[in-house]
This record gives structure tokens, C-alpha cells and sequence, in this order.
């Protein structure tokens, strides 16, 4: 206020002044008022708490430097993640209301797709028991699914960049998987860095183009509804947008019934994806570790654009799971093996390389998907890892196990 009256009255002095003379010279009678108001204005008073106002020139110059700063802290953030907070992606540019590739929208966006499977063949969806490309045909992915996410169990020190990247490039991998664990010791519902690991195999598969599952690797999936439904609706959003990505809602359900436990939440993780995301393919789960893919297919879920996985070992399921899947087929469902091995089904021992020659030949008839477990260095036959390999991939054949030297030359002639 005391600010304003000096202006108010240094503006009157100078009407006062033009109206009274013709040169630039102060009129004696206001000489004394004019120099009291130049000297308050060239010295402010202390404001009315006591503390003297800093300069305006050091307040502009203070708030330049921190968003200098704010800004230089957003660039590094953004060399270190596929995430670049602050800067401007090419979907803030849409007209509003426009989604780009045609799913959720997000805030924050991951890097633009890179050149490889996704460039070539676009959004996958179904066509009667078939998963097509955007061109309408008929395609089937090979690649590698990776360990538990869990804290401590070891496979999650796989969960970087540099692997999809190797698998891609060294394996030929069109699709990888990332498997979440939830309930289970170390998992997603008590640690949150579970999650951290899935967007970093997210984010790197979108940037290399290939084709990535989220899966939400539980075997109790339906106790925890509310949870998985929570998480994908945060996936959906961040990377419902993005035609890399498939959601697998429920990895292995045990022995439970289909249409009373494992339908009634599979619905509701569907309906809460498609509220976001309307064409993404979701992948759905059936009892007996996702092998009773013919009863699913029987009383199948509502919705577009669902597949049902089939899980399966070469070492313990042979011809008698086969007709199961050639059922559900036949039932008009798509499938895809999201998960299998090349030995027993308990992970171990050796690899069936002519019961797994048999599978194969079942899945290029019927086009369907497959990704090998696991991105592991454990102990135990399914492997593709020896002992402390490398977790920024550059693998040599000496680092690979029985089943990895099989698998790798199956996934680079698929």
C-alpha cells in the first residue's frame, strides 16, 4: 500500500508539473514533495512483518535458477528411464480426445516404439481361435518368459534393459514376458520394487519393438481381486496406448473351479482393463496350473479380444494336453503358452527334446505364441542359465545350459 501511494503521488506531481511548465523543471512549490517521494521509492520501508523485501532483480534471478535447476534435474532423470518427466511427448501434441494407437492414456509416457516385430505386424487381436496382426494374419511369436520378479529368490537380477535387448538381438525373441510375483515371499503386495522390475521389461521391450506380457504371477489370484485390479488399471493407463503389450491377469490358478472362482475374477480384472483399454489382447488362466483350457473354453469370459494361456513341461504332459488345447480350440478360443519347459514339470531334470519337437510342431499348425521359462541361472533344469551369468546379457554359449542351447536355437529359427 505505501508502495502505491509513492506512485500515486509521483503521478500527480507530474500532471502538476506539465500543466504548470513548459520546460522539465520541477516548480519550486512541489520541489520538496517530489525529492521526499524519489527518496521512499530509491529506499522502500521494511514491509509490516519487519522483514525487508529481497530485490525484486535477486527474486528473478533466485527463481530462473531453481527452474534451472528443476529443469536440469528432470533431463537426468529422463537419461536414466524411458519416462522423461517435464518435456513434452508426441501425444501431448494430440487434439484432445485423441488416443494414438487407439487404447488408454497416461501422463507419462514410455519412449516410442522402436523397429522390430510391433513395427511389422501392429496390434495383435482374435480372430474366431486365431490371434491375428493388424493385417488380419495369422502370427505366432517365439521368446522367453522370465523368472518370479521376487525379492531374493534370484531371478529378478535378471529383470533389466541390457537382457531384452540381448534376447532380441542375439536370440531373434519377438515377445517377452514379465512375471510379477504377488503373494508370494517377497513379492509385489510387500514390495513395491516388484513392480519397478515389470516396467523395466516394459519400457525396454517397447523401445526394441517387440511384443511383452504383463503377468500377474500368482497361483491364489482370486483372494487378492481388488489388488490385481488396482494394478492393472495403473497399467492400462500408463501403457494402454502401446500395441507391445498383452495382459495376463492370472498365471497358474491351482484346483479350484472355473466357473464358480477363476471366471467371476477374470471378469472383473477384464472389465476394469477394458474401462481403460479396449483391444489390447488379455490372456486368462484356467485350473490346474492354466492346463483345463477345454472347460474354460466351455463357459469363456465376456469380452473382446481374450486368449487363454496353456502352460505346459515336455518332461510330464505329452499328447493327452494337447487334445485338451485341440478342444478349446476347436470351443473357438485362441491360446497362447505363456509359459513352458523343455523338461519336468516340477523345473528339473532333462531336457525332451522330442516331446518338445512334438508341442512345436502343434504350435506353428495352430499358430500359436510361446515363451519358454525361464531368464534364470537357478539350479534346476528349465534354466537357460549356468551359474553366475551375466545379467546384462552378452551370453556365450558356454553360459548357457542344456535347455538354453535348445531353446535359443528354437526361438532364432521360429
Amino acid at each position: 500500500m505505501k508502495r502505491f501511494y509513492i506512485l500515486y503521488t509521483l503521478f500527480f506531481l507530474f500532471i502538476a508539473v506539465t500543466i504548470s511548465c513548459d520546460e522539465e523543471e520541477i516548480p519550486e512549490e512541489f520541489q520538496d514533495e517530489y525529492n521526499e517521494a524519489i527518496a521512499e521509492a530509491e529506499n522502500p520501508p521494511p514491509s509490516d512483518d519487519g522483514n525487508e523485501h529481497p530485490p525484486r532483480q535477486e527474486e528473478t534471478e533466485q527463481e530462473e535458477t531453481d527452474q534451472g535447476e528443476a529443469r536440469q534435474d528432470d533431463r537426468e532423470y529422463c537419461d536414466d528411464s524411458l519416462f522423461c518427466v517435464g518435456d513434452p511427448t508426441p501425444d501431448d501434441e494430440q487434439e484432445e480426445g485423441d488416443s494414438g494407437n487407439g487404447g488408454g492414456g497416461s501422463s507419462n509416457k514410455p519412449i516410442a516404439t522402436g523397429d522390430g516385430p510391433v513395427k511389422t505386424h501392429g496390434k495383435l487381436s482374435v480372430s474366431g481361435n486365431t490371434i491375428v496382426n493388424s493385417s488380419g494374419s495369422a502370427v505366432s511369436f517365439a521368446g522367453m518368459s522370465f523368472f518370479w520378479s521376487n525379492t531374493g529368490w534370484g531371478g529378478e537380477d535378471y529383470y533389466t534393459a541390457d537382457v531384452v535387448n540381448w534376447l532380441a538381438d542375439d536370440w531373434g525373441a519377438t515377445i517377452v514376458r514379465g512375471a510379477m510375483g504377488v503373494d508370494e515371499t517377497g513379492g509385489y503386495l510387500t514390495d513395491d520394487s516388484n513392480k519397478n522390475r515389470m516396467t523395466t521389461i516394459i519400457d525396454a521391450a517397447i523401445a526394441k519393438g517387440l511384443y511383452v506380457i504383463i503377468d500377474w504371477h500368482s497361483h491364489h489370484a482370486e483372494d487378492y481381486e481388488q489388488e490385481a485390479i488396482a494394478f492393472f488399471e495403473e497399467m492400462a493407463t500408463t501403457y494402454g496406448d502401446y500395441d507391445n503389450v498383452i495382459y495376463e491377469i492370472y498365471n497358474e490358478p491351482l484346483q479350484v473351479s472355473w466357473s464358480d472362482v477363476i471366471k467371476p475374477y477374470s471378469q472383473a480384472v477384464v472389465d476394469a482393463i477394458r474401462a481403460i483399454d479396449p483391444d489390447n489382447l488379455i490372456i486368462l488362466g484356467s485350473p490346474t496350473w492354466s492346463q483345463d483350457v477345454d472347460v474354460a473354453s466351455a463357459d469363456p469370459v465376456e469380452g473382446t479380444n481374450i486368449a487363454y494361456t496353456l502352460h505346459f513341461y515336455a518332461g510330464t504332459h505329452s499328447q493327452e494336453l494337447r487334445d485338451k488345447a485341440q478342444t478349446a480350440l476347436d470351443n473357438g478360443v485362441p491360446l497362447m503358452a505363456t509359459e513352458w519347459g523343455t523338461v519336468n514339470a516340477n523345473g528339473d531334470g532333462a531336457v525332451n527334446e522330442a516331446e518338445t519337437d512334438l508341442w512345436m510342431d502343434f504350435f506353428r499348425e495352430n499358430h500359436i505364441s510361446h515363451l519358454n521359462w525361464s531368464v534364470n541361472d537357478k539350479a534346476e533344469g528349465a534354466s537357460i542359465l549356468n551359474a553366475d551369468s551375466s545379467i546384462s546379457g552378452g551370453w556365450s554359449d558356454s553360459d548357457l545350459t542344456a535347455s538354453g542351447l535348445y531353446v535359443k536355437d528354437l526361438i532364432q529359427g521360429w
